[in-house]
């Protein structure tokens, strides 16, 4: 199997102005869209998306209830919104689907649920964690 190479975006990508114009195909959720309200960075999150640099992708009950219970065992379930919820579910989705997910966050709880689970991610405008 070819493991392909996806980023997942989150909100903090978004408003950092992270380049919506690389090669590597660029997922998030509807819910990171909603979080999305000035006007800069609304104008080009909804170019993005208007030509297929930026798709959609919301995750169904099944991921979104295995990001939970993952988040509870890491014990950041309390510090997770339910948007940061929603892109460690997709994250998992991709995965099991043979892509090579790298979330795009500052988020460092996030980052932290994900290395504990082997899903890479890269900080935008922080430093990131250096250690689980």
């Amino acid at each position: 199997m070819t493991h392909r190479v996806i980023y997942v975006l989150d909100t903090s990508a978004i408003l950092a102005g992270y380049p919506l114009s690389q090669v590597t195909p660029q997922v998030t959720t509807s819910s990171v869209v909603k979080e999305v309200l000035d006007p800069r960075s609304r104008e080009i999150l909804e170019t993005s998306l208007s030509i297929g640099r930026l798709k959609i992708i919301d995750p169904d009950g099944r991921w979104l209830r295995e990001a939970s219970i993952i988040a509870r065992r890491v014990g950041v379930e309390d510090y997770l919104s339910p948007t940061d919820i929603s892109v460690l579910a997709l994250s998992l989705k991709l995965k099991s689907e043979g892509y090579l997910p790298t979330v795009l966050t500052d988020d460092y709880r996030l980052q932290r649920t994900l290395k504990a689970v082997g899903i890479n991610f890269k900080p935008v405008k922080t430093w990131g964690i250096d250690r689980a």
